[in-house]
């Protein structure tokens, strides 16, 4: 399996959670770390679907759901690898 890049991702996530992502940070080997800002009560239904999308796809990007310890902001994070265009 491989990491979806980050076309990739922003392609698939953009359309599910309806929003385009809210940041994205460097992350270790040339991969990008990148978040979405979603509402609590649709953390679960958006992570089951990204994750249903990405093992059909054959990706095998982490997925998970953050809270801001500062905020009641959640965030769907997935990381990618870095694609130059």
């Amino acid at each position: 399996m491989q990491l979806a890049n980050t076309t990739q991702v922003l392609n698939i996530v953009n359309n599910i959670v309806n929003n385009s992502a809210s940041y994205a940070d460097k992350g270790a080997n040339n991969t990008r770390l990148l978040a979405w800002r979603i509402s609590k009560c649709n953390a679960n239904t958006y992570t089951k679907e990204v994750q249903d999308i990405f093992a059909l796809a054959g990706f095998s990007n982490r997925i998970k759901v953050t809270t801001s310890k500062y905020s009641s902001a959640t965030f769907l994070r997935i990381n990618a690898s870095f694609n130059k265009e």
